[in-house]
């Protein structure tokens, strides 16, 4: 057999031309089916014509495809058709997928729908937000707000113990005649 007759049992699937090596599919007659081989090509393209065994002999590596798989009895071939999507509890609900359909047919097709969407999406954000930033702060510091002081200090106006009102003699001035006339002078003068 002529290496020209060897090469038509092979169909030449890629070709490296760095490594040297050529990767050719071969019918299998164990497993029936395609097996891709490894061979490392030295005098394929030489103009002299070999032999099956000769050219055997210059097959260095020959590697099935299957031989790093495990046995075919244990091959677990995937199922051909559609799978199940992969969501969420809450994304696999019924309304839940309505309301995206809904969104997709009827409001991402609409223009005018579609940017208030948009809005009233982005004002959501905001408040959600606002609320879980802000409004933790405020809950957690409604002691130091002015609404809180303005309340306290109404309180404390409410129940504030009534002063007594103490008649105080209110001082005259000297040229009057009053107490600093009659002892005649300042104290701190002494």
């Amino acid at each position: 057999m002529q290496s020209s007759e060897l090469i038509s049992e092979y169909i030449v699937f890629s070709s490296c031309s760095i490594s040297g090596k050529t990767m050719f599919h071969k019918w299998d007659t164990v497993t029936h089916s395609i097996c891709p081989v490894q061979i490392v090509i030295f005098h394929m393209i030489s103009k002299k014509r070999t032999s099956l065994e000769s050219y055997s002999s210059l097959c260095l590596a020959y590697t099935p495809f299957t031989a790093k798989l495990a046995p075919r009895h244990l091959w677990s071939k995937p199922q051909l058709g559609r799978k199940p999507q992969k969501t969420t509890r809450f994304g696999s609900d019924p309304t839940v997928k309505a309301t995206w359909r809904f969104i997709r047919s009827w409001i991402a097709q609409n223009h005018k729908l579609y940017y208030t969407y948009v809005l009233v999406c982005a004002f959501g954000v905001y408040q959600f937000w606002w609320y879980s930033v802000v409004g933790y702060y405020q809950r957690r510091n409604h002691h130091r707000s002015l609404e809180y002081a303005i309340l306290k200090e109404k309180e404390w106006l409410l129940i504030k113990p009534k002063e007594e009102e103490e008649e105080e003699e209110e001082e005259v001035p000297a040229a009057e005649g009053g107490e600093a006339a009659s002892t005649g002078g300042d104290a701190e003068e002494e």
